[in-house]
């Protein structure tokens, strides 16, 4: 995969790893939803993430980038976002790539993804 273009489109990942989100739905309990227990969390917690990220790859902060990108990553990977947590590692070796360019969009293409996993997982949620 080649973490150094800015160009890389994410496009042809599936937004949501319905096999996670299908194993966490088994884990939840009689009366507990854990998916939408993760997925509040998720949408209470991210948005802090992204502007700490955004904050630290605009003063050039490439190993706080890179710590937020994995949180990020992390958190993404757990609820089932495929697509958000993909973006989320190219983004994390870019910052760890001395010479990388991590493009100005990176803010925008992020929010992006987010809103994208928050409006798949919201319907999902839905539909069960």
């Amino acid at each position: 995969m080649d973490y150094n273009s800015a160009s890389k489109n994410f496009s042809g990942l599936p937004v949501l790893n319905h096999e996670q989100l299908a194993m966490l739905s088994e884990l939840s309990d009689e009366g507990c939803n854990l998916v939408g227990e993760l997925f509040e969390i998720f949408k209470t917690t991210t948005p802090a993430i992204v502007e700490e990220l955004s904050t630290a790859i605009e003063a050039g902060n490439r190993k706080a980038a890179a710590r937020l990108a994995h949180r990020l990553k992390g958190s993404a990977a757990n609820l089932g976002a495929a697509r958000l947590a993909a973006y989320c590692e190219n983004l994390e070796l870019r910052t760890k790539t001395e010479g990388s360019e991590i493009p100005e969009s990176c803010r925008t293409d992020l929010l992006e993804h987010l809103n994208e996993c928050h409006l798949a997982v919201g319907q999902w949620l839905s539909a069960r």
